[in-house]
């Protein structure tokens, strides 16, 4: 591994929340996929968020997803994508069944934050420990805004999913961009 992708993932695994800013094609990807799978390897319980800001690009990156987890020993349906064009039974089955989900802050507000008062989401932020928010420079004026005040709403759901919880973890943030210094 390079230096800058050593470091991030020392930093992870102190617990602490990572930014990776470096070139294009400089394994930024790399960093939140080994340490997204190191999650739901070690943990039976973990579930992983990974926000892309185009549905043509999480598709695209699906599919790296399944190999990686392929090569990691899990099933397919480990790795889910859920978009505006899955109908919402196959949004929860694949949240259900998933480890980690890709999707766009778009759908995250528009659906699953929607309902974060069903049992499924409310099971799915109590589980949830990497939010990934691959190509962050995107993520500027009011789509940046909107971002922002997504997030602080997914952190009150999830401190609320867990408050009787025993284990009460707060999820870990890795922002990944080539063109923020």
């Amino acid at each position: 591994v390079w230096k800058h992708q050593a470091l991030a993932i020392e930093k992870l695994m102190a617990r602490q929340n990572v930014v990776v800013a470096t070139g294009t094609a400089s394994g930024k990807s790399l960093v939140f996929q080994l340490f997204a799978l190191e999650k739901v390897l070690s943990d039976p319980k973990a579930k992983v968020l990974v926000f892309y800001p185009l549905k043509a690009l999480s598709a695209d990156q699906h599919a790296r997803w399944l190999k990686i987890a392929d090569q990691a020993g899990l099933p397919p349906v480990a790795v889910a994508r859920i978009d505006g064009d899955m109908v919402p039974v196959l949004r929860n089955e694949a949240l259900e069944a998933a480890r980690i989900v890709l999707m766009t802050p778009d759908v995250c507000q528009a659906w699953l934050m929607r309902n974060v008062g069903s049992s499924l989401i409310r099971r799915f932020l109590e589980s949830l420990s990497l939010l990934v928010l691959d190509e962050a420079h995107v993520y500027e004026s009011v789509f940046g805004s909107n971002v922002a005040f997504l997030l602080r709403r997914m952190i009150t759901a999830k401190r609320s999913a867990t408050r009787n919880a025993s284990d009460q973890r707060r999820f870990q943030i890795i922002a990944a961009t080539a063109t923020i210094a």
